[in-house]
């Protein structure tokens, strides 16, 4: 996997579900630089499914704090998110993930989800309904 092949899923995403809906307003050197910086920050985690590149998501680890947060999130499918959410819990037990999120509120408002766990299996079971 490299920051090409990153750079090559989000083109595809754009071009299936629009560019307002995938790193809206994000150009290329924009995407490269924060992820170049994720990885450098091991703050960086992709999903493969069926040997694909099927998600991946980044942010800013704060140790001080024990939060990480999520700058970007992009996925696939529901599946893709929920192996993403398992890696988290796994990379970062007891930690707490805060992110803007726009869905169901008018706004982009910042959330914080500090049950992981009840977080990623909700998603789970989400991802095995669709399937």
């Amino acid at each position: 996997m490299t920051i090409q092949s990153v750079l090559d899923f989000v083109h595809e995403e754009r071009q299936k579900r629009g560019a307002h809906r995938v790193l809206a307003r994000w150009s290329d050197v924009d995407i490269v630089r924060s992820v170049r910086d994720a990885i450098a920050n091991n703050a960086f985690g992709w999903v493969e499914l069926d040997g694909k590149l099927a998600g991946f998501a980044f942010g800013i680890p704060r140790h001080h704090e024990m939060v990480f947060d999520v700058q970007s999130v992009v996925c696939s499918s529901p599946r893709a998110l929920a192996h993403l959410l398992l890696l988290f819990q796994s990379q970062y037990q007891g930690w707490t993930l805060r992110g803007l999120r726009r869905k169901k509120c008018e706004n982009k408002q910042v959330v914080d989800y500090k049950q992981i766990h009840r977080f990623s299996h909700l998603a789970q079971i989400k991802a095995t309904q669709i399937l």
